[in-house]
Parts: C-alpha cells; structure tokens; sequence
C-alpha cells in the first residue's frame, strides 16, 4: 500500500455524465410491440431498463467520492480511520464501476440489434472506461478509447 500523498488532482471526482430518465409505460412498451415486434420492445426494454440501472451506479460513485477527500492533508491530519473510510470508499467505487461494465457489455447486444452504434456524441473518441487508471489519467468516467 502507497504512503504517498494524494494529490489534489488525484483526489477530483472524474465527470461522470448522469442524466436523468424515465422508464417507458407498459402502454409505450405495447405499443412498441405492436408496431417494431416483441423482439424490438424487449431490446428497448432491456436497454430501458439498464440506463435506469447504470444512472443509480453513476449516483453511487459520486455519492462515494467524497469519502476519498479524507485523504487530503488540506483538510487536516490523516488518520488511520480516514485511511480505513477511503480505502472502503475506493472498493465499493471500483465494484460499482465493475457493475457499470457488465451492464454495458449486456446492453450492447439489444443497441446492436436495434441499429443504435456505441458513441459518445459530446466526446466521438472516447467511451466506457476499461480501467480505474484510465480514469484517473483522463478525469472522465469514459476516457479515450486509445487508453487502458
């Protein structure tokens, strides 16, 4: 384990997008059924379904970011419990970031099948980070693609 101080930029939230959405009704879901087949409205369901999910994974991550703060010396001296806090802090964002993978690569079968490519419109470049250190080197949750 690292005794090394944290910097300040270590220690900054990267920017993670969470926007905000609503599940379809059932009415929505049947009337896309209906009209695109029950294949189409099950892949709509499931991709539905998951951005609810990935959006509470993002929450949790920022809701947890701040524990890491306790590591900077700015705000006061570092204590073994600070230490404990950070370190359960950093485990639970990494498993959350985990969850954030597998629900993605689950996903990515039902956008293929509904003709929807895998892009990040504010960033072409860049997509679902492939490791912690990708995202502490790039400050975003969804680094370039080009990064491990």
């Amino acid at each position: 384990m690292s005794r090394r101080p944290l910097s300040t930029r270590d220690l900054q939230r990267p920017q993670l997008p969470a926007p905000s959405f609503t599940a379809p009704e059932p009415t929505t879901l049947a009337l896309l059924a209906e009209r695109y087949g029950i294949t189409e409205k099950n892949d709509f369901q499931i991709v539905a379904g998951n951005i609810v999910t990935l959006s509470a994974r993002v929450d949790s991550i920022i809701g947890l970011w701040g524990r890491l703060t306790l590591l900077d010396p700015a705000n006061g001296q570092i204590t073994t419990e600070d230490r404990a806090q950070a370190r359960l802090a950093a485990a639970d964002i990494k498993a959350q970031r985990r969850g954030i993978e597998i629900i993605s690569d689950f996903t990515l079968p039902s956008f293929r099948r509904l003709d929807v490519p895998p892009q990040n419109y504010a960033a072409p470049g860049n997509g679902p980070a492939r490791s912690c250190a990708a995202i502490w080197r790039s400050g975003r949750i969804d680094p370039p693609l080009t990064m491990e």
